[in-house]
């Protein structure tokens, strides 16, 4: 039996990935400062709220964010513990965008010669890139900033394919001390329409980016985790895994500190045996393939 694997991958980057996480998230969930750390890695769970508000909490338990799974509801036994779910309450949704609970590993790079370079083993076919530029530099330099995200999301396809969702973010007016900012929204997204914009949407990425100005206040941040909230929910409707996969991941999760666990085959099917004994072994294969394309494990052996 498969559920939604609820839980997205994103990667924050470009040139305004910093900007962009501080919209997005909760002053306590930012990372301090550290030059010498060649990306942030940050775990939690958004919630889209009844109300359209969203909010981040501690990172949840799958058994928790699985209850909102129809077949998930219908299992027999007690808990992921057991490969099974508690019995929940129901899925709601409101206002025109689905409401709930995912769990988001959120890398922010900063610095995108590494980005390019160094973390491509951490790309799934399922991860969500939002790829940000400077929406003032990208009027006065129209050229250079659109070839610029096009190395990028050139590098993100040859990575992990046409599938995964890359978003653009333009952030106008991140420069307080330059006081000859005259960008518009406008005038930057008309950028997007004309040749210019081919150049991103062969890539099979949306033509419109999602643009802010950030002198706009509070309202900024609520539709910044809007718009990320409606990408991570879309994706996650198409994430489908195997319950028993589930069972393993919440498994895993007790044993890792908080990173990607690299585990070779060996290691991997005591794991699974532990975990649900008496399951054939044949299935092991496809468990341990679907959290290799998930990016739940490292294969010590690649």
């Amino acid at each position: 039996m498969k559920v939604k694997f609820p839980k997205v991958r994103i990667f924050i980057c470009g040139s305004n990935a910093k900007h962009l996480s501080q919209l997005l998230l909760p002053s306590f969930l930012l990372p301090a400062d550290n030059s010498q750390r060649l990306f942030d890695r940050v775990c939690a769970t958004m919630v889209m709220e009844r109300s359209g508000g969203v909010t981040f909490e501690s990172w949840s338990q799958y058994d928790r964010l699985l209850q909102n799974d129809e077949k998930a509801r219908h299992a027999s036994n007690d808990s992921l513990n057991q490969c099974d779910m508690i019995p929940p309450d129901k899925a709601f949704s409101g206002g025109g965008i689905s409401c709930g609970a995912i769990n988001t590993e959120i890398f922010i790079v900063d610095d995108e010669k590494f980005f390019l370079q160094c973390c491509q083993y951490l790309f799934t076919r399922t991860s969500v890139f939002l790829l940000t530029f400077d929406g003032d530099k990208m009027l006065k330099s129209p050229q250079s900033e659109i070839h610029r995200l096009q190395n990028t999301i050139h590098t993100i396809r040859g990575a992990v394919g046409y599938e995964c969702p890359i978003q653009t973010y333009g952030l106008l007016g991140t420069d307080k001390s330059d006081s000859t900012i005259t960008a518009s929204i406008d005038e930057v997204r008309t950028l997007f329409y004309t040749s210019y914009g081919y150049q991103i949407v062969k890539y099979n990425v949306p033509r419109s980016p999602h643009l802010f100005q950030m002198t706009s206040g509070a309202r900024t941040h609520v539709d910044v985790q809007t718009s990320v909230w409606k990408c991570i929910n879309e994706i996650q409707e198409k994430q489908h895994i195997l319950l028993i996969s589930m069972a393993v991941i919440h498994q895993l999760e007790q044993r890792r500190q908080n990173e990607v666990l690299c585990i070779d085959e060996d290691d991997f099917t005591a794991i699974f045996q532990e975990t649900v004994p008496g399951v054939d072994l044949g299935i092991r294969q496809v468990v341990w393939t679907e959290l290799l394309e998930f990016g739940e494990i490292l294969s010590s052996s690649e």
